[in-house]
C-alpha cells in the first residue's frame, strides 16, 4: 500500500462534524503537526470567511493534541473518531457519514489521504475493523473518555 504524506505527517483517521473535527495523525517529523494544523485552520478560515462574506475566527480554542503510544490506544481512538456521529445522532451507523475515514478503512484504497495500513496491520483485516467499531459498547466510551481527558 502505498502512503500520502503531507509534510512529515501520516493521516490515520478523521471526522468532520458540524462543529468540531477530529483526526488522528502520525507524526514522522518534528514539528509536522504544529505546521500542518497551522496551515490547515488558517486556509480554512479563510476560504469560509471568504464565502460567507465575514472575518475572525472559526473555531472556539486551540486544537488539542494528545500523544498516543500505545497501539491498543491507537486503535480504540479511531473507532471513537469514526462513532462521533453516530453518538451525536447525526446517523445510525458510521458508513452513512460521509465526512469521515470510516469508507477508507470498509475498503482501502492503493492511494489516498488515509494511510489505513499502520492501523490494519494491527487488525489484520479491514472486515475485522468494520466488526470492532459495530461491537462498541459503553464501557469502551467511558475507557476512551478516560484516555482523551486525563492530564
Amino acid at each position: 500500500m502505498e502512503e500520502y504524506r503531507f509534510s512529515g505527517i501520516r493521516l490515520i483517521a478523521y471526522c468532520l462534524m458540524p462543529n468540531h473535527f477530529h483526526f488522528v495523525l502520525r507524526q514522522d517529523e518534528p514539528g509536522a503537526m504544529s505546521k500542518y494544523f497551522g496551515r490547515l485552520c488558517k486556509s480554512y478560515t479563510r476560504a469560509i470567511n471568504k464565502a460567507y462574506q465575514r472575518t475572525g475566527h472559526l473555531f472556539e480554542g486551540k486544537y488539542r493534541i494528545k500523544h498516543i503510544d500505545d497501539r491498543s490506544y491507537l486503535i480504540h481512538l479511531t473507532r471513537y473518531v469514526h462513532l462521533n456521529p453516530v453518538r451525536s445522532g447525526l446517523v445510525e451507523s458510521p458508513e452513512n457519514w460521509e465526512f469521515s475515514s470510516f469508507k477508507d478503512y470498509r475498503a482501502p484504497y492503493k492511494i489516498g489521504l488515509v494511510d489505513t495500513g499502520l492501523l490494519l496491520a494491527e487488525i489484520v483485516t479491514p472486515g475485522a475493523y468494520i466488526e470492532y467499531v459495530q461491537n462498541y459498547t459503553p464501557l469502551d466510551r467511558v475507557k476512551m473518555e478516560r484516555y482523551l481527558f486525563e492530564k
